[in-house]
């Protein structure tokens, strides 16, 4: 036959395509000293991609493949990777990542202090317990402690301390769940309670004469025990208040037979079991003045 029709070659056309990458941390914001982990995912970029990862702008030595660990991250450190793709029909050749930014925090140190509303106190009365935390976090927990000793439901950021005893000592440990914490516990300074013991006040008197002759005056001396550093008085004749008779001493100017002193003294002592106190009685014996005749 002088003709001959060959097989058919069908073209296929592929439309050209555009390789991409992005990246993303398991963190962008860490502790110091925490490293970070990054991850490429490719659009396009054939069967067999190949990455290089950049900080700063700069290429990292070895850092090829599509997963990247920044051990020491810098605060502000920023981080791509430029992907090479072998798509076929790929529009260019490789293409750069979003940047992730790392965020690097110091570490901080927690720490505790205590104060009580009073360090000395008498007998039965409560003290309350304050703390102050520094870089506790948001939500710091307490665990109170007497005498080195946990005591049971003392949780809070305050404690009273209802029945306190002489050198009772007082500590609390917090717990702090702020970031980047150097260490999660501290240990408050040891606030030392001085317990006094009540006191009973008590005032005696005494006269510069008890047997005195009609129109002599009798002077009276107050002595107190456990009155306080400015106890003051009221001076009684025969059950009555003087008045004016405040001081701790006292002078009966016109005494009559069978007149009888005593003296209430209020005390402003610390830990008095009582405020007042009323002195023994001294009782005036008044001669009357005789006549003197001479012998003609």
């Amino acid at each position: 036959t002088s003709t001959a029709t060959s097989n058919a070659v069908t073209v296929t056309v592929t439309t050209a395509v555009t390789p991409s990458v992005s990246i993303a941390a398991n963190n962008t914001t860490v502790c110091s000293g925490t490293a970070v982990n990054f991850t490429a995912t490719p659009t396009n970029g054939g069967t067999t991609p190949t990455y290089q990862w950049k900080k700063n702008g700069v290429n990292i030595t070895g850092a090829t493949s599509s997963t990247y660990t920044l051990t020491t991250p810098a605060n502000g450190d920023v981080i791509t990777v430029v992907m090479t793709s072998n798509a076929t029909c790929a529009s260019t050749t490789t293409a750069t990542s979003n940047a992730v930014t790392v965020t690097v925090t110091t570490a901080v140190t927690p720490s505790v202090s205590i104060a009580a509303n009073n360090t000395t106190v008498c007998s039965g009365t409560a003290v309350n317990f304050t703390a102050t935390p520094t870089n506790g976090g948001t939500t710091p927990t307490y665990q109170w402690k007497k005498n080195g000793v946990n005591i049971t439901g003392a949780t809070s950021a305050t404690y009273t301390l209802t029945s306190p005893a002489n050198g009772d000592a007082i500590t609390v440990i917090m717990t702090s769940n702020a970031g980047c914490a150097s260490t999660p516990t501290a240990t408050s300074n040891a606030v030392t309670v001085a317990v006094t013991t009540a006191v009973s006040p008590s005032v005696s008197i005494a006269a510069n004469n008890t047997t005195v002759c009609s129109g002599t005056a009798v002077n009276f001396t107050a002595t107190p025990t456990n009155g306080g550093t400015t106890p003051t008085y009221q001076w009684k004749k025969n059950g009555v208040n003087i008045t004016g008779a405040t001081a701790a001493t006292y002078t009966l100017t016109s005494p009559a037979n069978g007149d009888a002193i005593t003296v209430v003294m209020t005390s402003n002592a610390s830990c008095v079991s009582t405020t007042t106190a009323t002195s023994n009685a001294v009782t005036i014996t008044v001669n009357p003045n005789v006549a003197y005749y001479a012998d003609a």
